[in-house]
This record gives C-alpha cells, structure tokens and sequence, in this order.
C-alpha cells in the first residue's frame, strides 16, 4: 500500500486537531465472534480512508500477547 495513512483515513492534525502520538503497538488476538463491527476506515483530515476495514473490538477481549515500540523516540 502507497499511504497507509490516507487509506486508513488517520488523524494528521489538520481540521480534527488529533494527531497520532502513540510509541507503541499492543499485539493480540481476538475471537472472530468478539468483532462487534466491521467497516470501512472513515476519512479524515483529508485522508480518504475506505481503503481498509476498521475492527471495531471491545478491547476487554483482546488477548494481549506482546508490546512494542512503534516510533523512533521508544
């Protein structure tokens, strides 16, 4: 995928003023029976989305097998 960022429609901190400041990544799995929706990724900040589905999934039911560090300031 070219721009993930724009498929995925992710905060950039234009007109919504989110940016994504997250460091890290939390792994895990999920019972397919737990995903309470599936759509497409919502547009934002000029960011197209509808490029990938989105997993709406009560985190309380994710099993986390592993953290990581996503940026360079990790």
């Amino acid at each position: 995928m070219s721009n993930f960022r724009d498929a995925a429609g992710l905060p950039s901190g234009g007109e919504s003023g989110m940016v994504n400041t997250g460091q890290f990544v939390i792994e895990g799995t999920v019972d397919h029976r737990n995903i309470l929706k599936v759509k497409a990724a919502e547009p934002l900040d000029g960011n197209r989305g509808g490029g990938i589905p989105e997993y709406i999934i009560n985190p309380k039911n994710v099993n986390k097998t592993r953290a990581s560090g996503a940026n360079p300031t990790f």
